[in-house]
């Protein structure tokens, strides 16, 4: 028996997570909050970050990427991190343990 745990690669700043609605995003703060970790989100909802998007003249999809020392950052389209990890972004359902 083996896992996979997605959410290692994101922490450790090896991928990012893909973010494209809301209910990805609320899946996405229920992992953090159950793990202890919501803070390293500074806006708790979808909404807020599409807000955001706007304001930085970007596309409203979310490639989030954490870094301990920068914090939560993001890329707007999947070309960019896939170029960067090599790998393609991690979906959401992706980031808890799965057997394989």
């Amino acid at each position: 028996m083996a896992y996979d745990y997605k959410i290692i690669d994101f922490l450790a700043t090896r991928n990012v997570v893909e973010i494209k609605t809301e209910k990805e995003f609320d899946k996405f703060y229920e992992i953090l909050k159950n793990m202890g970790l919501e803070d390293i989100l500074s806006y708790t909802s979808f909404d807020e970050w599409l807000v955001l998007a706007k304001i930085n003249n970007k596309e409203p999809e979310f490639y989030f990427e954490y870094d301990n020392s920068k914090g939560l950052t993001w890329y707007d389209n999947a070309k960019q991190p896939t170029e960067w990890y090599g790998v393609a972004p991690i979906k959401v359902d992706e980031l808890f343990e799965r057997e394989w």
